[in-house]
């Protein structure tokens, strides 16, 4: 046998996985395919609900004026229990009133936060006191 730099043979080497790198690999591909194909839900379950939270909410939804529902409700939102209603009591009055609504949205703007609207709204926490003198005079506590 010659060397391989002058000769006609040359010894082939084939590389074989042992057994249990075979099977680690396919525990892993397993693993991989499991956890692709569960599907993760974010909402609560109904489990962790208690029972009495449960029906006063069917009960509470009962008693909402219908003057405010011109919104209609879509699946999702039936999920959601009466976070819809809970919300639009929150910013009715800016709905009711232009002159709010228009402070709101200013003091939501300058605070460069979200949450300000629907607390000025419902003047949370005197945040409506607030915003009114700090959107119109710049005072800030």
């Amino acid at each position: 046998m010659k060397g391989i730099s002058g000769g006609r043979y040359v010894k082939q080497v084939h590389h074989t996985l042992p057994g249990a790198s075979v099977r680690l690999l396919g525990v892993l591909l397993l693993i991989c395919l499991l956890v692709s194909t569960v599907e993760v839900s974010a909402r609560p379950s109904d489990a962790a609900k208690p029972r009495e939270a449960t029906s006063s909410v069917d009960h509470r939804s009962d008693s909402v004026p219908v003057s405010h529902h011109n919104h209609k409700r879509s699946a999702d939102e039936n999920d959601y229990g009466d976070y819809f209603d809970d919300e639009y009591l929150h910013i009715r009055r800016c709905y009711e009133d232009e002159d709010v609504n228009e402070l709101c949205q200013r003091c939501s703007k300058v605070t460069k936060s979200a949450i300000v609207f629907p607390m000025c709204c419902s003047n949370e926490d005197d945040t409506m006191d607030w915003c009114k003198a700090y959107v119109y005079y710049g005072i800030q506590n």
